[in-house]
């Protein structure tokens, strides 16, 4: 069922988005990946992951660490 997964998250980006809040942007984002992977687009979850990434390092938070690993074992 991760289509479901991917509109609920997507909603959330979409109120994490307005809101200003990149933080959790950018956790939503990696779980997007994590679901467009489910669903069979791995190409839409490393788009994801990567934007996921973005913030991370914009941020300078830690979390970007984990999300590159993941971004790099999804790329093959």
């Amino acid at each position: 069922m991760p289509e479901r997964a991917i509109v609920r998250f997507e909603h959330s980006l979409e109120l994490d988005r307005r809101l200003g809040d990149r933080f959790w942007a950018a956790h939503v984002l990696d779980d997007l990946a994590d679901a467009h992977r489910a669903a069979g687009d791995p190409a839409r979850a490393r788009a994801r992951r990567a934007e996921s990434l973005a913030l991370f390092e914009a941020m300078r938070h830690p979390a970007a660490r984990a999300v590159r690993a993941r971004l790099e074992a999804d790329a093959g």
